[in-house]
């Protein structure tokens, strides 16, 4: 780039060369063997040849080998540890007229995150590629944590967060870790759960293995035996467990890794959405089931406890979160805990309620009037429906491939230009499942790109200090072309 953009002339045609030398050394450095290796078209000295090149990188014993020796004369000998992991076979596919170049290259070796050895001759061969081809082992859910490690270049990944160790083992137990390696998930936990965790894994139809420990992080460990770079949840592990892992693999690097999981949470499988939908379900049945204690003196807390006890009786195991039931001025506080306050006519109520179903949460809000509609006065009859109308046009504006941030917009922007900018103190929605508050965030401020299987709340809200608050709250599963309502309850009409 910076030979493209210098003027040509004598005074930078000493640096223009200069440049060019430089390029020319970096180039040698990169695909050039050093003295005394193996001859041409061997080790990674392979001269590009064909119309494209494609290059399989993937574990030892994952396929790439049968792939090239299937679909080019060219023999790889498969499984053999120490000849794949130092050399780059080619071959040829001639597909119509034309001639493509496949490439079997190793996965991780180490020093390729430093560009470094043979890792960085890896990583050059890769980058001359024109399509890298992931191979990973389908079976028994290895090729998603396969591709993981493969795309950060690591041989392992410690996960200490128990809402993901249930995600990736399906344990529910309170304490527990799951190491990813290229060769396996295990789960490492103590005695209490000897019987437990076996029982929970074989229902979850997951493949990990358990291990019983006193010491989890030695544990752990073990399974990481020979591993050069190992990550550690950056946004989850505490400074002593930082320490103690370092301790217990110091002949590896460690790197924190952040938010990675969570993103692979974000997107639901079928299962997962058919207990979220469950959990959404039987809050609306709690919320309709309670509607004649939306009425003059009944307190905030006696509704809170009616909708849990109405949610546990329906077969919830309890509420997703603190229900949240806050009325006249209260209702100006986003999450006001419910007090002994009893309703009084007129007052504008926020309900906050979602339920538990196997782990997975619900969470939906919606707006009243103590008395009904005639009872709202001139506050209620201007915010309420402005909030409803912004939540509408938010909820219409979800879709795959839409920035988080454009869905914030869609809401603040109506409620700007009505004039309570302002009043509106938060973001606009969240990501639900495993935890009441996932991936994505729609906010002001987040580029993310909303992915189909995503389910996430859309919540706006406008809250007026010593007089009160709106906010209605749906929860969406983004799908192919839009978005559904998972929380079907009816909205109040001014």
């Amino acid at each position: 780039k910076e030979i493209a953009r210098t003027q040509v002339n004598k005074a930078t045609m000493s640096h223009l060369c200069s440049l060019r030398a430089r390029l020319c050394q970096l180039r040698t450095q990169l695909l050039m063997p050093a003295a005394g290796a193996a001859a041409k078209g061997e080790g990674f000295d392979v001269e590009k040849q064909g119309d494209a090149r494609v290059a399989l990188i993937g574990f030892p014993s994952v396929g790439k080998s049968t792939i090239l020796n299937t679909f080019t004369s060219t023999k790889s000998e498969a499984a053999s540890y120490e000849f794949t992991t130092l050399t780059c076979i080619p071959g040829i596919i001639h597909h119509k007229d034309c001639r493509i170049q496949l490439l079997d290259l190793p996965g991780i070796i180490e020093g390729a995150s430093e560009g470094k050895g043979r890792g960085r001759q890896v990583i050059a061969v890769a980058r001359s590629c024109d399509l890298i081809l992931l191979v990973v082992d389908a079976g028994s859910g290895k090729a998603d944590r396969q591709r993981m490690l493969l795309e950060r270049e690591l041989d392992g990944f410690v996960v200490v967060d128990l809402p993901s160790v249930r995600w990736l083992t399906g344990f529910t137990g309170s304490n527990g870790l799951a190491v990813i390696s290229a060769e396996a998930l295990v789960l490492a936990t103590d005695g209490r759960y000897a019987t437990q965790a076996p029982a929970q894994l074989k229902a979850a139809g997951s493949d990990a293995t358990v291990v019983i420990a006193s010491d989890l992080v030695a544990s752990g460990a073990d399974g990481l035996t020979g591993a050069a770079r190992v990550a550690l949840e950056g946004d989850v592990i505490s400074w002593d467990q930082q320490r103690q892992w370092a301790a217990a693999l110091a002949d590896s690097e460690l790197v924190a890794v952040s938010g990675l999981l969570r993103e692979l949470r974000s997107v639901k499988d079928p299962a997962e959405l058919a207990r979220i939908e469950a959990a959404a379900a039987l809050a609306d049945a709690a919320l309709a089931d309670t509607e004649t204690l939306r009425m003059p003196g009944t307190t905030e807390r006696q509704l809170g406890l009616a909708l849990d006890d109405a949610m546990r009786a329906a077969g919830a195991s309890g509420p997703a979160y603190e229900t949240i039931v806050a009325s006249g001025p209260n209702a100006a506080l986003p999450h006001a805990r419910p007090s002994d306050r009893a309703f009084e006519a007129g007052d504008l109520l926020i309900v906050d309620v979602g339920a538990l179903v196997d782990g997975y949460r619900s969470d939906m809000t919606r707006s009243f009037v103590i008395g009904g509609p005639d009872a709202a006065d001139d506050v209620a009859r201007e915010i309420l429906p402005l909030v409803t109308q912004a939540q509408a046009a938010a909820v219409a504006a979800v879709a795959p491939g839409v920035e988080a941030k454009a869905v914030d917009d869609v809401c603040r922007s109506i409620i700007t230009e009505a004039g309570f900018g302002e009043a509106f103190r938060h973001g606009t929605g969240h990501g639900v499942g495993l935890d009441i508050h996932e991936l994505p965030s729609i906010r002001k401020d987040n580029a993310a790109i909303l992915q189909a299987g995503q389910v996430l709340t859309v919540e706006p809200g406008v809250y007026l200090p010593g007089v009160g608050g709106v906010r209605v709250e749906d929860l969406v599963v983004v799908t192919d072309s839009g978005c559904r309502p998972l929380t079907l309850s009816p909205k109040l009409s001014l």
